[in-house]
């Protein structure tokens, strides 16, 4: 079906008299392949099936997967252009090179005054067709299967379970495995947990690998922390040493796998039915033609969805705009639009368009649609802090992103003091509640203490994967040496992001109130010091340069500002030198409503007919894993849902 162009306004009853008959008012002219365009005035006023707001990690799955059927039309809106073919995006070894904080390849923000570190710090996302999945590092992994089951729990639908999610990461990918070298190196997988055919490539790319070097590091997690080496880290429990896969095409030199690339390129040529706008800002819903629907009459009584009688509103289409004080135009969806902006620009979205909290939209002088205080809270961020060490021969430099990953527990962490780390937990959780609802970080104290005291038995007796220790020695090319970078996985800091006016050219308020939960520091610091231990093992010694210290150095020079304390002197480092990870969740959350829940258990904005949210800021709770794979999974996820009912 081609998409209809719309003159005037006309009801929904209409709208629905046109597509049912097929009738098309000056129907589009797009042939043969995908139409990427970037004036939006060709589809101004028309009718789209579905208009997806971000061609990102997961937009572009969902359009993929609608479009697959022929007779339903698919707008794709994109602030970005086709960069595909742009050397920083189609390197992958440029992730920290060109990408980060160009406007040109990332949307940047900049958080509001950071009181533990005394500074602000910059948040930034992929920009252009694939999104973050354009810039990031290629990671592909999984968290654990408890984790995911746990995330359900706290999103209260039954169908998010490890079993299910596993299905989506495996629907999404084509895994190449090790060659035989790597294989004999160690390298390993699971065909259990993995799939060949899937659109996105993933692989043990030889590039990456130098062999001595990462082979010293599995060895010296094992003799450092008893971390055993785990055969796969998509198998459902990564507490261990493992080699990962990551997004970039076998023996093809490091070029990028992204979103675009994997749902897109194969596909562009035969799927006139979709139609992708490049340069334009989805800038809010449009409501015009709305009429209220009666949830109770389309409601089931499972899985999180929506219930009740009160009514739900329909969003009739999305207002692009390019620039500031360019023109404005509307384009209409007579089934769904669903948002994929991203952890940051998805609330943002919502709140332009009205939905929100009322206190917020009151502020900005933005009318309220749909209350809803969850939006834009329970933003939940890793941060990422580094050690490094010279290598005793550069000809053991890999290529690209790491290939190394050890992911220790808290016992692991914490090996003489665990029981009195636990208790400080324990006794803290209603304390860092109430600070997150006081600061606007949260809504609902006590449905955050609950997912608190889930996260503690998850770290202190599940095993949970507390820390990663990201090992490299390739990133930067012959000037790399080996480092590692490390990150808490799971940390108790709460913050949120919020439209600072209704110009949606204006940049959001971010604040992700980073290490406002103190034992977030503590566990940063422990993290640093095992990884610290691993670098000092013999096996990682002989592959380190002589004589040179591990940086930062620790000795009694350096201790003396901070009394002779290893830990205030990690404490410094950490606040002096950290970053955020840009794997932000939680900021429209799966959770029922009143735990400031935004969508429901089908991506279903709460209020809303036939608004969806498909992205990372749907995740309910922070992982032990990089985003990029588990986005691809929901995405995949969403898409089945929404074909399944299919208004």
């Amino acid at each position: 079906m081609t998409p209809i162009s719309l003159y005037g306004l006309v009801t929904i009853p209409f709208l629905v008299f046109l597509i049912f008959t097929e009738i098309a008012v000056a129907a589009s002219t797009f042939s043969g392949g995908a139409a990427i365009i970037s004036d939006a005035s060709i589809v101004s006023k028309q009718i789209f099936d579905y208009i997806i707001v971000g061609a990102g990690n997961a937009g572009l799955v969902v359009a993929n997967r609608l479009t697959e059927d022929s007779n339903i039309n698919v707008l794709v809106i994109e602030a970005g252009t086709d960069t595909r073919n742009a050397p920083p995006v189609y390197m992958a070894n440029e992730t920290y090179g060109q990408t980060q904080g160009n406007s040109k390849y990332s949307h940047n923000f900049e958080t509001v005054f950071q009181p533990l570190s005394s500074d602000t710090r910059q948040q930034w996302s992929g920009k252009g067709l694939g999104g973050s999945t354009t810039v990031n590092g290629q990671v592909w992994n999984a968290p654990s299967s408890d984790e995911v089951n746990v995330m359900g729990l706290i999103s209260g639908n039954r169908a998010f379970t490890w079993d299910r999610l596993l299905k989506y990461y495996k629907k999404a990918q084509n895994l190449n495995g090790p060659s035989r070298e790597l294989a004999t190196m160690g390298v390993t997988f699971d065909n259990d947990v993995h799939h060949r055919g899937g659109p996105v490539d993933i692989c043990f790319d030889d590039i990456m690998f130098s062999g001595p070097p990462q082979v010293a590091f599995v060895k010296g997690c094992l003799r450092a922390h008893g971390l055993p080496k785990i055969r796969d880290s998509q198998a459902g429990n990564p507490n261990g040493v493992f080699y990962v896969p990551t997004t970039v095409y076998q023996h093809q030199n490091l070029k990028r796998v992204s979103s675009a690339t994997s749902y897109l390129s194969p596909y562009e040529k035969i799927r006139p039915n979709l139609t992708i706008l490049v340069g334009w800002r989805g800038t809010r819903l449009d409501w015009s033609q709305q009429q209220p629907k009666d949830s109770k009459s389309s409601s089931k009584k499972r899985n999180g969805q929506q219930r009740g009688s009160s009514k739900l509103l329909r969003a009739t289409g999305v207002d692009v705009r390019a620039e500031k004080d360019g023109p404005m135009y509307t384009i209409f969806a007579s089934k769904e639009v669903i948002v994929s902006a991203g952890a940051i620009q998805s609330p943002l979205f919502l709140e332009l368009s009205g939905i929100g909290s009322p206190t917020i939209l009151n502020k900005i002088g933005q009318a309220v649609i749909i209350p809803l205080p969850g939006v834009g809270t329970h933003m939940t961020e890793q941060c990422q802090v580094g050690i490094s060490a010279n290598v005793k021969d550069r000809r053991w430099r890999g290529q690209g992103a790491s290939s190394s990953i050890a992911q220790p527990n808290m016992a692991q962490l914490f090996p003489r003091n665990i029981s009195a780390v636990a208790a400080y937990v324990e006794a803290n959780v209603n304390r860092w509640a109430s600070e997150a609802v006081e600061a606007g970080a949260a809504v609902d104290r006590n449905a955050l203490v609950a997912e608190y005291k889930l996260m503690a038995r998850g770290l202190f007796r599940r095993k949970w994967a507390a820390s990663e220790n990201f090992f490299g020695n390739g990133f930067f090319g012959d000037e790399s040496d080996l480092s590692s970078s490390v990150y808490t996985l799971h940390p108790f800091s709460r913050g949120f992001t919020h439209a600072r006016s209704i110009d949606p050219f204006d940049l959001p308020i971010v604040d992700p109130r980073y290490w406002t939960a103190d034992i977030d520091v503590d566990m940063e610091v422990g993290g640093i010091q095992a990884a610290v231990k691993v670098f000092n093992t013999p096996e990682v010694l002989s592959v380190r340069e002589p004589g040179t210290p591990v940086l930062p150095e620790i000795n009694a020079t350096t201790l003396a500002p901070f009394g002779g304390s290893e830990y205030a002197f990690w404490r410094n480092h950490i606040l002096s030198t950290y970053g955020a990870l840009q794997h932000a969740v939680g900021t429209c959350s799966m959770k029922p409503r009143q735990h400031g829940g935004v969508v429901d258990g089908n991506f279903k904005v709460y209020g809303t007919a036939n608004v969806r949210v498909v992205d990372a800021s749907v995740i309910p709770m922070q992982m032990s894993a990089h985003t990029q794979a588990s986005v691809y999974a929901f995405a995949e996820w969403a898409s089945d849902i929404i074909k399944q009912q299919r208004m």
